[in-house]
């Protein structure tokens, strides 16, 4: 009898164990563990006027069925598509860049060229005469020396910045002749000075925000998104997602 009671005893353990095991198993690979593993991820790259925290709460209210992620530089963002999200929001030059295809693309007036301008002290500026801009960094050395040739139509030497705010410094400290940024931007810049700034339209512009798909999950996405309205919308320059 006592030898048939401590079989049991060894069985109801050995049961026990196997439990433990597997629940530490589960936990380790996240299945059930946080709501946000059922949820496409999202990695966010696009340049704002607010804190990345703010702009990261701001997106997850908009996308509530999505795991938010905002990167505030560039080189964090490009170093984390290792990790392979679902999808991916940012510029268009970016994905380019990154041989991206967008699923969905944010528009404006029409256009889903944004277009920039040229922000100088007391003066408007020509591109050609330029010889230093700055620039919120969105492809890193090599790949913002083109795109701001392309977008200036010159090719000035290029002072990279973490995030617009970034920008105004350089034009107080006169380490560059002009700072390029979005049109739509320049009122607020011109609002954190009492510098005599003043704006001249690029020869070109920026793409506006897309979506790209890189998973099976991150296609749930795409419908969201072109529902998607509101302050999101606005931080991103966008109207409407096509």
């Amino acid at each position: 009898m006592a030898g048939g009671a401590e079989a049991l005893t060894r069985r109801g353990l050995l049961r026990l164990g196997m439990g433990i095991s597997t629940s530490l198993v589960a936990h380790s690979i996240g299945i059930g563990t946080a709501r946000s593993d059922s949820l496409a991820k999202l990695f966010v790259f696009v340049p704002s006027d607010m804190a990345i925290f703010a702009f990261q709460k701001l997106i997850s209210s908009a996308l509530p069925d999505a795991d938010i992620v905002a990167f505030g530089r560039y080189r964090d963002f490009e170093s984390s598509l290792a990790d392979r999200p679902d999808a991916v929001l940012t510029l268009q030059p970016v994905l380019e860049a990154k041989q991206l295809k967008a699923a969905v693309t944010g528009s404006m007036a029409g256009s889903m060229i944004e277009p920039c301008a040229l922000v100088a002290v007391g003066k408007a500026v020509e591109a050609q005469s330029l010889d230093s801009v700055g620039i919120v960094d969105i492809l890193g050395h090599k790949g913002m020396k083109d795109l701001v040739s392309r977008i200036v139509g010159s090719s000035p030497r290029v002072e990279r910045v973490t995030k617009n705010e970034d920008l105004l410094p350089l034009l107080q400290f006169s380490t560059v002749d002009a700072v390029v940024l979005p049109e739509r931007l320049v009122a607020s810049l011109q609002a954190r000075s009492k510098l005599d700034l003043r704006a001249t339209r690029t020869v070109a512009g920026l793409g506006l925000p897309a979506l790209s798909i890189m998973t099976p999950a991150g296609a749930s996405l795409v419908e969201k998104f072109r529902k998607l309205s509101g302050r999101a919308n606005q931080e991103m320059g966008v109207a409407r997602w096509e």
